[in-house]
């Protein structure tokens, strides 16, 4: 919505963006989720842009900080 989109255009473009890339790495099983950036990435192009933001953002370190996060409150949770 910040960029312009009414709510439910930007709605159904976030959630077609994940469900086609969720499709698309369970279609090719062989590779890796690097493999599949380094296919649909081309230099310079949009993905490029954007893959820029999130490294520059440590989006990675971040999602790695949650999911351990989640994994040592599971095991809280587990323990009762």
């Amino acid at each position: 919505e910040q960029l312009g989109f009414d709510a439910a255009t930007a709605d159904r473009i976030v959630r077609n963006t994940v469900r086609g890339a969720g499709a698309l790495m369970c279609e090719l099983l062989d590779s890796t989720p690097t493999e599949l950036r380094q296919a649909v990435t081309s230099k310079g192009g949009t993905t490029a842009a954007a893959l820029d933001v999130l490294e520059d953002a440590q989006v990675r370190e971040a999602f790695v900080k949650a999911i351990a996060a989640a994994q040592r409150r599971g095991m809280e949770l587990a323990q009762g």
